[in-house]
Formats: C-alpha cells, sequence, structure tokens
C-alpha cells in the first residue's frame, strides 16, 4: 500500500532544495574613532553578538607600559596587522566594515589590512603555517560594503585660544609688516 503521508517527506525536502537560497555571511567590523582612541569589535550580523574585541590598549603589555605608544599611528597599523591574521584564522570571506566617529588614517588602516602579509605565520586554531607572501595564496579579504556614521560631531566643539607667546609674536609681525586688520 502506497500512502500519502510517505511522498509528503520527500516533497518538502525537494521544496526546500529548490527554494533554498545560498545565504551569504556576512560578518560586522565595527571600527570606532573617538579623539585619539581606535577600537575594533567583530560581530555577526544574524547572531548580533560580539566575537571579539580590540583596541590599541591591549598591545600595551608588550610595549613595557608605556602609554604614550597608545595613541601613535604606528599602534594602530600593528593592529590592523593583528586583525587582518584573525581574519584569516577564521576564514571570513565577506566583510562589511561599520565606521563610527571622525576616522583618522581611515586609508592607511584599510590598506595595511587588505595588505598581504610579508610574513608567515602559525594558524592557532589549525596549527599550520599560512604563507601570503606568494601570489597564489587563496586567504583574502572581501570588503563587502562600508557604512558611516556619526562622522561629524554636532555638538558645541571648543576653538582653542592662542596663547601669549603666539599672540606677541603675532604682533610684532603685524608692526614689521604692516598689516592692518
Amino acid at each position: 500500500m502506497y500512502t500519502i503521508l510517505s511522498v509528503k517527506p520527500i516533497v518538502e525536502l525537494y521544496a526546500h532544495l529548490k527554494l533554498g537560497k545560498r545565504v551569504r555571511v556576512i560578518h560586522n567590523l565595527h571600527t570606532t574613532f573617538t579623539g585619539h582612541r581606535f577600537i575594533v569589535s567583530l560581530s555577526s550580523e544574524k547572531i548580533r553578538s560580539t566575537h571579539f574585541f580590540l583596541s590599541t590598549g591591549l598591545f600595551l603589555r608588550y610595549f613595557q607600559q608605556k602609554k604614550s605608544i597608545k595613541k601613535t599611528k604606528a599602534m594602530k597599523f600593528l593592529m590592523a596587522r593583528f586583525l587582518r591574521k584573525i581574519l584569516i584564522s577564521l576564514k571570513l570571506k565577506n566583510i562589511l566594515i561599520r565606521v563610527r566617529g571622525v576616522p583618522l588614517h581611515l586609508d592607511a588602516f584599510l590598506a595595511m589590512l587588505f595588505k598581504r602579509l610579508s610574513h608567515t605565520f602559525t594558524d592557532p586554531l589549525t596549527g599550520k603555517i599560512v604563507d601570503e607572501t606568494s601570489k597564489d595564496s587563496k586567504h583574502g579579504l572581501n570588503l563587502y560594503k562600508m557604512k558611516f556614521s556619526h562622522t561629524r560631531p554636532f555638538g558645541y566643539q571648543k576653538t582653542r585660544k592662542m596663547g601669549r607667546v603666539k599672540r606677541k609674536i603675532r604682533r610684532k609681525l603685524v608692526k614689521l609688516n604692516n598689516v592692518i586688520d
């Protein structure tokens, strides 16, 4: 005897396979620029949970606790290289970069992020050696989109006052050059 109940699961399976679309997994790379601070976090769009978090203060332990290094451009580039290693280890392809705040050196940061590594490193998850020096390496990152938010502060901006020494120099220059304001 052949019943309809035995046919139904096969039809549903066929419908699922036919209608099933390939879902592109997109990971959000949140970059926050506030003053001299630079913070990066990675989260997935579907789960909405943070996978990891990076800031320049995490690398201070390796530089004998000098806090002045934290604000330098070189430290932000070091963070970009470390971020590339993490993204390659996790084998993430499609990345949506969300930029919050006024981005300082964003072009250089992205260039360092998408530039191939000049040395090999060991993948901590698999234990394999990752070599990006050859042009045949398959470790590429895809920039899916970039979104900017809060790029300009709309609140009150304090103007910098001129110091006493600069005022004296300006008075002398005006007197020497006979400039009329």
